[in-house]
């Protein structure tokens, strides 16, 4: 989300749909990408989740991010959802 700091200026009155994956499906929904772009070799999900813990990857980040968008746009204008719940 790019921050002009006057965002809820630009169109006053519009809803936001926020949606968030659950972490374990965000986790091998990146983890399918990174396969379809490299050849497999030695990449296995355990290997991959433990490097990206090890690399200090913030998997469950959903809290900080929401947070970010209500003060930027007030809790009242966010309708917040799972991916899972829109498909």
């Amino acid at each position: 989300m790019p921050s002009r700091g006057n965002d809820q200026h630009d169109i006053p009155d519009c809803k936001i749909i926020v949606t968030f994956r659950e972490p374990a499906a965000r986790l091998y929904s990146l983890y399918r990408l990174l396969r379809s772009e490299r050849p497999p070799g030695k990449r296995h999900l355990d290997g991959y989740w433990r490097f990206q813990i090890n690399c200090g990857a913030d998997l469950c980040s959903t809290r900080r991010h929401l947070k970010r968008w209500q003060e930027t746009f007030g809790k009242s204008r966010l309708l917040v959802l799972f991916y899972e719940d829109l498909t």
